[in-house]
């Protein structure tokens, strides 16, 4: 299903009347939005848009987005003599469905899908990657307060340790085709596939995080 774009042009220059091309350029580089917006901040000074414009898009360059600005590679052209590259500069918003705060969570709080709705949002301004698939911050908690109404990002999570310190364990070790189990304590907290300190009669090894109940001793 193609997706709809909304395209709102604020016209800033005088004798702009636009000519198809940077609109289906944006619908092929943003795609993956459900909808979004653009307002020109500024082309290339002594250039005008039209049939004879003297500019052409260079698709083979990088169209860059940074945060809630874009912008447009062009080649210009001038008495069809060579061409120089130049950037139209353009202000975005950009429209995805994202999952929104629905109270206040304070720090350390651990989380989950009912905490959170589905909306659609400016991604603009979101500074790190929007969580998309909700059931993946199962086992997770708050990195920082997370205040009602806010998207939910990558950076705002933090794994909840399986293994925290002072938990008595099962240790495994390795040795030829010898396995011996004994009982550890966590001298400090891991997630599986971390590598934590435990101790055994007052000796301290290096332990891989299985799961939360068995560690792997490797030193």
């Amino acid at each position: 299903m193609l997706h709809s774009v909304l395209l709102i042009l604020t016209i800033i220059f005088t004798g702009f009347r636009g000519d198809g091309k940077i609109d289906n350029y944006l619908k092929s580089r943003l795609s993956s939005y459900k909808h979004f917006t653009y307002e020109i901040i500024s082309f290339p000074k002594g250039h005008k848009f039209g049939k004879n414009s003297g500019y052409s898009i260079a698709k083979d360059k990088k169209f860059r987005v940074d945060g809630k600005f874009g912008y447009i590679p062009i080649y210009l052209t001038k008495n069809r003599k060579g061409k120089t590259l130049s950037f139209i500069s353009l202000k975005l918003s950009l429209f995805k469905d994202v999952w929104v705060s629905n109270r206040n969570i304070k720090t350390g709080q651990e989380i989950s899908g009912s905490d959170f709705n589905l909306e659609e949002k400016d991604v603009t301004k979101i500074r790190s990657f929007p969580i998309e698939d909700i059931g993946k911050i199962q086992g997770y908690k708050a990195k920082r307060n997370i205040r009602k109404g806010t998207i939910l990002s990558e950076d705002m999570l933090k794994r909840i340790a399986v293994v925290k310190s002072g938990t008595s364990l099962t240790a495994i070790k390795i040795a030829g085709n010898v396995k011996i189990s004994f009982s550890v304590y966590a001298r400090s907290s891991g997630n599986v596939g971390d590598v934590i300190r435990v101790t055994y009669n007052k000796r301290v090894f290096k332990a891989k995080v299985i799961n939360s109940n068995y560690v792997q001793i490797i030193e």
